[in-house]
């Protein structure tokens, strides 16, 4: 999990050069008698399909008119029933004018896809669903990188349900905010041990993993930038070391519990000396 967060991290850094990423808003799904969330786009399965809905949404928006935070232009709505995943109907988004709502004709793209009673079947998509309601419990700043506290994981085998989960998840919060634990450390720790870096401003990227109770459990220091100073190797260890123990006085960090599983946050703190 550290490394899979390490990955997003640079991956992250590296793709907000030239453009910012951002949260993607989700799909529509009914299920039962519940209008959820789905953090899944089974059109996107489809190439041919996708380009198809591109290409319709191109008559109603020019290429420029899009919206950061649903970079598909689009936003499907779906419904499961006895166990068949069913698009009821595509929505053009942004809006072309506000509070006027546009749909694709989305019999010319699907139309192959048709069962008897004409609803559309996506007989096209294998794959997972993430089908989310509840608050949010865990939020990374890019697609849909989120979690929230009731998870439904659908496993679709060409439109067709062939197992589900699901799932509760938690945040448990500190009772200081994370600013508020930066703040402390920076006031713990002894700058008077590193004379060479007075008015320098340290980057550390850091993933902790906490206990139940919120005490640390793990902490992995994976990287520290002094600025333009050459700093020798035994001093790095001396200032990590110190670093270290400011982190130990923090009584309690967020408990953030996925799947049953209590997870590593990743964090890049700078700290002024």
């Amino acid at each position: 999990m550290i490394k899979r967060l390490l990955l997003i991290y640079l991956l992250w850094s590296c793709f907000t050069i030239s453009v910012k990423a951002t949260g993607q808003v989700g799909e529509i799904i009914i299920i039962g008698h519940d209008t959820l969330s789905m953090l899944s786009c089974p059109i996107e399965a489809d190439s041919l399909i996708s380009e198809e809905v591109q290409k319709q949404i191109r008559t109603f928006l020019s290429d420029e008119h899009f919206s950061t935070g649903c970079y598909r232009r689009y936003i499907g709505y779906w419904q499961l029933e006895n166990n068949t995943l069913y698009l009821e109907k595509i929505r053009v988004y942004p809006d072309r004018h506000e509070g006027e709502q546009t749909f694709l004709k989305i019999d010319s793209i699907f139309g192959r896809y048709k069962e008897k009673e004409s609803r559309i079947t996506a007989s096209w998509f294998s794959g997972e669903l993430k089908v989310v309601s509840g608050k949010c419990v865990s939020y990374i700043h890019d697609g849909f990188l989120r979690d929230y506290e009731h998870e439904r994981i659908y496993k679709i085998e060409r439109g067709k349900v062939i197992s589900q989960a699901f799932y509760e998840n938690s945040l448990q919060k500190a009772r200081i905010t994370k600013e508020e634990a930066l703040q402390f450390i920076i006031q713990q720790f002894n700058k008077d041990l590193f004379p060479e870096l007075k008015d320098i401003k340290i980057g550390c990227l850091f993933s902790l993993i906490p206990q139940k109770d919120g005490k640390i459990d793990s902490l992995i220091i994976h990287h520290i930038t002094f600025g333009k100073e050459d700093i020798s190797s035994e001093r790095q260890q001396l200032f990590i070391q110190e670093l270290r123990s400011c982190f130990d006085l923090i009584p309690e960090w967020d408990v953030i519990t996925i799947h049953g599983k209590i997870q590593p946050t990743l964090s890049r703190w700078f700290i002024p000396l």
